[in-house]
């Protein structure tokens, strides 16, 4: 098969924690590593928009450390193109980064997961499902 896939330039995208691959296709197989950014990255690349847009416009911060620190939160798991979007686009639409943005990260992450069509968002407070059993697991023990 792995023949046939080289023969008519067709690729084979496989993801996961732990892949293993049968001992005569592994030599066929490129290995990358999609490491999501950690916090300090996202936290200086929240400063170079800001930095960079503050340059053409006075761009207003108003966040307490806190603040900010929720803010990079919400941002986890976008790539960095992602993240710069989003904080462009909260500071543009008032001139500001404030504290509000977080709930526009959020949103904008929930549109950006829902449009992939891989996975659906439910924000937790308009989630009625709850998990149940807790008492009873806690008497077993």
């Amino acid at each position: 098969m792995a023949q046939l896939f080289a023969k008519q330039g067709s690729t084979i995208v496989l993801f996961g924690d732990s892949i293993k691959l049968p001992q005569e296709i592994q030599h066929f197989a490129m290995y990358y590593d999609l490491a999501l950014r950690g916090v300090t990255e996202l936290r200086e690349e929240v400063e170079n928009v800001v930095r960079s847009l503050d340059k053409k416009q006075k761009v207003r911060v108003s966040m307490r450390r806190s603040d900010l620190d929720e803010l990079v939160r919400a941002l986890s798991g976008m790539t960095l193109s992602q993240a710069r979007q989003t904080i462009a686009y909260c500071v543009l639409e008032d001139g500001a980064l404030l504290a509000d943005d977080v709930r526009v990260v959020i949103d904008r992450k929930a549109r950006t997961i829902r449009d992939g069509g891989l996975l659906e968002y439910y924000p937790a407070q308009a989630n009625a499902f709850q998990l149940g059993g807790g008492g009873e697991a806690e008497s077993v023990a």
